[in-house]
């Protein structure tokens, strides 16, 4: 709904297969690219990982051992006709473990007792066919992609079945078609296409959870099928000897998920950007648009009792930009941007359970969406970002952005309170040198001022009935972000050094991640159960009735981060 990435797999060389292998302490690579017939017409990228991070963690002593797997591939087929057919492929699979012989700091221990067991894998794959045309192109594109989401946790980590809290698993699959055409009529440039989406989801999942006011355990077995499908057209001219290029457009979407999604018009979404180079080295850039999006498969899909609970509830996302700056390209790569933007969300998913927006349940660990929710929530946000690049120049290079932002989403009143991803400063700064005989050394710094961060109800959390199940300490959603976190701050540097051989090149890199160790982002306190001598939570008051009985905590402060060092080979062939 705010940003977009596109990646773009390179073009595979042309004169023979190249190989690439990486030796690191963090993972394992290899890739291969290049032609895949005689004649050239087809070629093919390919590329493996498998991580190592789990024997690294390991050997620092961080509590906790993530590890993946993943893979990609690209092969395509040229035709003499300007043609192409090609076919791409992801997927990857996440692991995890606890590390039990961790130092046991409170931090530590807390991690342990908190972080739950979710593994993943995904996969996407896809085909696609351009057909060019006297005035443009025909794309034929068709996909799919599916995602295995596992969360699973037991208290204080003793798998018994009286200590499961939460086992949940949950499967989205989407199969996906979409017809594109680029043509020119008269100076203008226009683009059209729709797309279709067929999706299932399904949900099987037993969850113990503790919100703002109650105790709740669900038990959902879902299966949603959906149809989603949209269509755009856009144009595109080019005015006064090509000073000015304006774009206006329109989309519409729908889906057959209720009543509130399946009219198109409901989510008609014009669009509108103007570029205006007023000097030789100087531009304006102005764009402008409505967007919708369907919330989430977790809320959209959610079974109790039969019965689909959000269905009628739920209505698109919408998302009003306004974007506009100005644009400097100078002499030896040198490029500025000052870019000032406004956002203003409507029908956000709201949780009505903890009477909170699902925008400020912040980045914990779990899953967000998996409850009664409606659409009743909104919020803006606005700001300005301002961006110096410079390439390459006598073996020089660096970029270096500053945002200035707030972010508010709304309460149970109605009312804008800043949101959990509220950063009102973020600053980067990334920066490298080639010395002679083929050394590089770079460095990247990034500075976040705190988050807004909401306070635990220290009280609550004690009571042994909810500590047992929240497996940690509750937050106090009545005092919603009213604190703010510590300041965010990294500094990871990178050397390399390269050998060039008449058919290889040999290159070794060492890497620190975090060098100076930053303090923690969060201020909250680190709260665990002070402990008996048997590993058991000290109760209090014994005796008194069970739903009043409390246990001891033990509060202290967050470990600092911890530097990652990094090396490794590289070979190319």
């Amino acid at each position: 709904m705010s940003s977009l990435f596109e990646f773009n797999l390179k073009q595979a060389r042309k004169d023979k297969l190249g190989y690439k292998a990486i030796v690191g302490l963090d993972d394992l690579q290899l890739m291969m690219d290049g032609p895949l017939s005689k004649d050239q017409s087809w070629s093919g990228l390919f590329s493996v990982r498998k991580s190592n991070l789990q024997l690294l963690f390991k050997g620092i002593g961080l509590p906790f051992l993530p590890s993946y797997y993943d893979a990609t591939f690209k092969v395509s087929k040229k035709y003499k006709s300007g043609d192409e057919l090609y076919f791409i492929g992801l997927g990857a699979k996440d692991q995890f473990e606890y590390n039990f012989d961790a130092k046991k700091t409170l931090n530590n221990l807390t991690l342990i007792d908190r972080l739950p067991n979710s593994p993943q894998w995904n996969y996407t794959f896809g085909a696609g066919y351009r057909h060019l045309v006297e005035n443009g192109n025909w794309l034929f594109t068709l996909s799919r992609n599916m995602l295995d989401n596992q969360v699973i946790k037991y208290y204080r980590n003793i798998e018994t079945p009286d200590n499961l809290l939460y086992n949940y698993q949950s499967r989205e699959a989407e199969n996906k078609l979409r017809i594109d055409r680029n043509f020119s009529w008269n100076d203008y440039q226009f683009s059209a296409g729709t797309n279709i989406n067929f999706a299932k989801y399904t949900n099987d999942s037993t969850v113990k959870q503790v919100n703002q006011n109650s105790v709740d355990f669900d038990v959902i077995n879902s299966e949603l099928n959906l149809v989603q499908y949209g269509l755009y057209l856009q144009t595109a001219k080019k005015f006064f000897e090509n000073k000015v290029q304006v774009s206006l457009g329109a989309r519409l979407d729908a889906s057959n998920y209720s009543d509130l999604t399946n009219n198109p018009l409901e989510q008609f979404s014009p669009r509108f950007s103007l570029n205006y180079k007023f000097a030789e080295n100087w531009a304006f850039n102005f764009n402008t648009g409505i967007f919708y999006q369907l919330p989430a498969y977790t809320s959209l899909g959610l079974k109790l009792n039969d019965a689909l609970v959000n269905e009628n509830t739920l209505k698109y996302i919408r998302n009003a930009h306004l974007v506009g700056g100005l644009e400097f390209n100078g002499k030896d790569n040198l490029r500025i941007t000052v870019e000032g933007y406004y956002k203003k969300y409507k029908n956000y998913p709201f949780s009505l359970r903890n009477q909170i927006s699902l925008a400020n349940l912040g980045g914990g660990f779990g899953v967000v969406g998996n409850e009664p929710v409606d659409s009743r929530g909104f919020g803006e946000t606005y700001g300005f970002e301002v961006l110096a690049q410079k390439r390459t120049l006598n073996n020089f290079y660096g970029i270096v952005a500053y945002t200035f932002g707030n972010s508010k989403f709304s309460n149970a009143n109605g009312d804008l309170l800043p949101s959990s991803w509220d950063s009102k400063h973020i600053l980067s700064l990334t920066t490298g040198k080639y010395f002679n005989r083929n050394w590089n050394v770079g460095a990247r710094f990034r500075l976040q001022s705190g988050l807004p961060e909401t306070p635990y109800d220290l009280n609550r959390s004690a009571l042994v009935n909810i500590w047992n199940i929240a497996n940690g300490p509750v937050s106090n959603f009545a005092q919603l972000n009213t604190l703010i976190g510590n300041v965010a701050h990294q500094l990871d540097i990178r050397a390399e050094k390269k050998w060039i051989f008449s058919k290889w090149q040999f290159t070794f890199y060492m890497d620190v991640v975090n060098v100076y160790g930053s303090k923690n982002a969060s201020n909250l306190p680190v709260v665990n159960l002070q402990r008996d001598a048997s590993d058991n939570g000290i109760i209090a008051n014994p005796n008194a009735p069970q739903d009043q009985q409390y246990y001891l905590l033990d509060v202290g402060e967050s470990d600092r981060n911890m530097p990652l060092p990094y090396f490794g080979f590289i070979f190319e062939f």
